[in-house]
């Protein structure tokens, strides 16, 4: 499959140009199909599910998240269905 970027989050490589490319380009969105093997993607799906924790945290009082008693991430994500 041909690759139009190379990127590394670890090391920043490629990011410049990839964002200078979404940013400037003229593409077509949905111009070229991806051939997907949805079992090999199921499979790294999977090897992945440990990134995404969930905690329910019932507190007998309200607290602020110093006050709580686990840490809390500075970031927000949405509630899982």
């Amino acid at each position: 499959m041909p690759v139009d970027f190379r990127l590394s989050a670890l090391t920043g490589e490629g990011v410049a140009e990839w964002l200078d490319d979404v940013l400037n380009s003229n593409r077509i969105v949905g111009a070229h199909l991806l051939e997907i093997d949805y079992d090999r993607y199921a499979a790294a799906e999977a090897a992945h599910t440990w990134l995404n924790p969930h905690a329910d945290i019932a507190l007998d009082a309200p607290a602020s998240p110093p006050q709580s008693p686990a840490p809390c991430s500075t970031t927000s994500t949405a509630a899982s269905p």
